[in-house]
């Protein structure tokens, strides 16, 4: 309990207003009083710079007596601090500047230690301190004076570091806090990622005691709250004691935080697994801008707005260490443009299957007028989103059959043979016909987005148990949904080709000259493997990175895909259909139906990439014969608007440039990169608990059980045969499709459950879990493991 004391709440300074804060918030704050600046003001000698000893007149010392007596036995030992008026504010700290003292075991030691501490506020540091920060308003004693715990562990939280804002920052020190303020001692530092709560330690806290997990997470959770409630970062000291922390002091931080960009690749990952040369990252770079403002100017943004939005629009991707990135900063920038930021945010970060949602350390609150005169613009802009998404039917099927004929002329004007004339000429026409026409794939983006979150609101609000798991059993389709065209495509093939022993001899054996063979010894198999290319051959592991070689490329990679088919006649393309479930979702239908139309709309931008790859490849090729390039691989060292520069007659960059670049991607192969980075950030140790006793959770993602033996796939250079395997993968993309069939199950570190993998999956009826860090790397291939893909459990055998 405390005494304010004379009451007068003003002049009791910004430590005890912390402290009432703690109080009422419900936090456990060891038992103080306060004495305030009225006390002391009157014995304020400027000219000498000292506090006269006439403060300790009798009606303060039996004030100060009487509340010791209340406090009974416990009422020593006490620490005491100052709480000035003006300090712990809003501007200034005064971090460390007035004295503490503790240890204070009698009333004589109490009125000294009072007086010191008053008499602080003349000391030189001080000074010094409101000098360096032009500070003129005067500064007033005020004293606090608590009961002092036993401290098994002191330390300071920052509930925002603000070098590192995705931080929560601690230090930590065994035994009481003054060695750790006044830096007597080297704490012990721990940040827990915001977003997540994870805990790191830095290399400080090697061999030192620390705190148990069940108070570092209750510091996580009070200083989260505490934050949240303040809308500002925090600094707090704390102290562990008697089996629970004890909350000191409260102040708001008045260092300013860092502007942090963050990056993630949980969901684009997929489209662009391991590292990506200079020619695929500026290439999607462009094309995101290119299709995010195509889908502003159908919304109804102006020129002007549109411009303005080009800082956002033009960083939608980063790419950090060769590897392709989301920046989530601009993505949540652009939904602050419609209404419903925080229900919209929550289900982009569900639909992108972000794992550790961002949480920015600002003041929402905005004055009601400013929301108001935002208002009508904001549902404009949503009006205009669904009117769109009224029209999606028809314009899905319009831009389908506009697409398919641009794709027609294209290979029927065999690109293989084009001079520079005539790649320039096919590359515009690609950019104006078909990428600046690609606003309704995104549109179909945030319908799925929307719906997804309408249902998961609705399986929620209903109380629908294991809602996830019910949601992942509903989404199956029909058997037609456009990702299972190249299984069902090949699945029939082999039915026709099986017969031909040789063949599939020939083709089990897979000679490095298979290809030429087949051309020899069964040239009626051509015509089908041609068909089948001229359809599907843009769709294979890393389809969407210009410098992966699809069957375009590589014909032996079709008989790879061929293979698992001829080996078993009977692969299950289409899963049996769900159990019946009663309970009816209003918008269940709705999602599935964009999810199919998601899927068909990812096989045009498959097919787009494919037709720019035979550009980027070809012009390499004409490259190579002038002896500019030694090799056609060197296309794709190029950055885009050197390559349209170029092709236009203008120089290449030098070889020296595009060998260190090469050189760099190379590097960037061999090191670990994680999923979400922060700039600017810094690496700490995670305290790992994965694969306790062999066992691993996940995220259940296609019902089912499994046992087999493992076969762990981080980086796939090449395609293997994965028939009756557990497949264990960092990450996998649409080009898997046809390699699914025929395993047992799949794992995989990173994905969403709404992922183009987990889509096919689900509709193949493998059991699969997603979300289990670090499995790839700590399992080994041909270890014998079972799972539980229903409640996402995973054991090592």
């Amino acid at each position: 309990m405390s005494l304010f004391w004379p009451l007068s709440s003003a002049q009791q300074g910004g430590k005890a207003a912390g402290l009432r804060l703690l109080q009422r918030a419900g936090y456990a704050v060891p038992p103080y009083m306060v004495i305030d600046a009225n006390v002391f003001k009157p014995y304020l000698l400027p000219q000498k710079q000292t506090l006269s000893a006439g403060w300790q007149r009798k009606r303060v010392l039996d004030r100060l007596q009487r509340q010791l007596k209340s406090w009974g036995t416990q009422a020593f030992p006490l620490a005491v601090r100052s709480s000035a008026v003006g300090e712990d504010g809003q501007q200034h700290a005064y971090p460390g500047m007035l004295d503490t003292v503790l240890d204070v075991h009698n009333f004589e030691q109490l009125l000294a230690a009072i007086h010191q501490v008053a008499s602080s506020v003349w000391s030189p540091r001080l000074q010094s301190y409101r000098r360096e920060k032009n500070i003129s308003s005067p500064i007033y004693p005020a004293v606090i004076i608590q009961q002092q715990k036993k401290a098994d562990f002191s330390g300071v939280l920052f509930t925002t570091n603000p070098t590192y804002p995705n931080e929560m920052l601690v230090h930590v020190v065994a035994g009481a806090g003054d060695v750790l303020v006044g830096g007597a001692a080297d704490p012990a530092e721990m940040a827990f990622d915001k977003g997540s709560g994870k805990a790191y330690w830095s290399d400080s806290a090697a061999e030192r005691p620390l705190p148990s997990s069940y108070f570092l997470e209750s510091l996580f959770t009070g200083g989260s709250w505490l934050e949240n409630w303040r809308k500002q970062p925090l600094d707090i000291e704390f102290c562990i004691a008697e089996g629970q922390i004890w909350w000191l002091q409260m102040r708001a931080v008045t260092t300013a935080v860092v502007p942090q960009v963050v990056l993630d690749n949980s969901n684009i990952q997929e489209s662009y697994c391991g590292v990506t040369t200079e020619l695929t990252g500026s290439f999607a770079a462009r094309a995101y801008q290119s299709v995010y403002e195509q889908t502003m100017r159908a919304l109804g943004f102006s020129e002007t707005e549109v411009a303005q939005q080009e800082s956002l629009t033009s960083q939608l991707l980063h790419r950090y260490k060769g590897r392709i990135y989301y920046n989530i900063n601009n993505w949540y920038k652009g939904l602050l443009l419609l209404p419903s930021f925080t229900q919209n945010k929550g289900d982009m970060e569900r639909m992108m299957g972000l794992e550790e949602p961002v949480a920015f350390v600002v003041d929402k609150r905005t004055p009601l007028l400013q929301k108001l005169l935002r208002l009508p613009r904001l549902l404009l802009n949503l009006g205009r989103l669904l009117r769109a998404f009224g029209r999606l039917k028809a314009d899905a099927v319009a831009f389908q059959e506009h697409f398919e004929g641009i794709y027609q002329k294209f290979y029927a004007a065999e690109p293989a043979g084009f001079d520079f004339e005539a790649i320039e000429h096919w590359y515009a026409q690609l950019n104006s016909e078909l990428l600046q026409r690609w606003h309704v794939p995104i549109v179909n983006d945030f319908y799925v987005m929307m719906q997804n979150g309408k249902v998961h609101r609705q399986l929620e609000k209903a109380g629908v148990p294991q809602a996830e798991s019910w949601l992942q059993q509903q989404l199956h389709s029909d058997g037609t949904l456009p990702s299972l065209a190249p299984g069902q495509a090949l699945q029939a093939l082999a039915a026709q080709l099986r017969p031909k022993a040789d063949f599939c001899a020939l083709v089990k054996a897979m000679p490095a000259d298979l290809h030429a063979q087949v051309q020899a010894r069964f040239p009626e198999v051509l015509p089908l493997m041609q068909a089948y290319i001229q359809r599907f051959g843009d769709r294979t592991i890393g389809e969407l990175k210009l410098e992966t070689h699809s069957m375009r490329v590589e014909p032996l990679i079709f008989y790879k895909y061929l293979l698992a088919y001829l080996h078993e006649p009977n692969v299950p393309v289409v899963p049996p259909p769900t159990a019946h479930i009663a309970f009816k979702i209003k918008n269940l239908d709705a999602l599935k139906t964009g999810i199919h139309r998601r899927e068909a709309l990812r096989l045009t931008r498959t097919q787009l990439f494919g037709m720019y790859r035979s550009l980027f490849r070809r012009a390499g090729q004409l490259w190579v014969a002038k002896g500019a390039f030694e090799s056609v691989e060197e296309v794709f060292n190029l950055q885009l608007a050197e390559f349209e520069a170029a092709i236009g007659g203008g120089a290449l960059p030098k070889a020296e440039m595009l060998a260190k670049r090469q050189a760099a991607l190379l590097q960037f192969a061999g090191e670990e990169v994680p999923a979400r980075v922060y700039l600017p950030g810094r690496p700490l140790k995670m305290l790992e608990n994965e694969g306790v006793d062999g066992l691993w959770h996940g995220q259940p993602a296609v019902p089912g059980e499994a046992t087999g033996e493992a076969i762990c796939i981080r980086e796939p250079g090449e395609i293997v045969d994965l028939r009756g395997k557990i497949i264990v993968a960092l990450r996998t993309d649409p080009g898997w499709a046809p390699l699914f069939p025929g395993c047992k199950a799949v794992i995989i570190e990173k994905g969403s459950a709404l992922s183009h993998s987990v889509i096919l999956l689900r509709e193949l009826g493998i059991p699969t879990i997603i979300d289990v860090p670090g499995i790839s790397k700590k399992l080994q291939n041909g270890q014998k493991i079972r799972i539980d893909a229903t409640n996402g459990h995973i054991q090592c055998l």
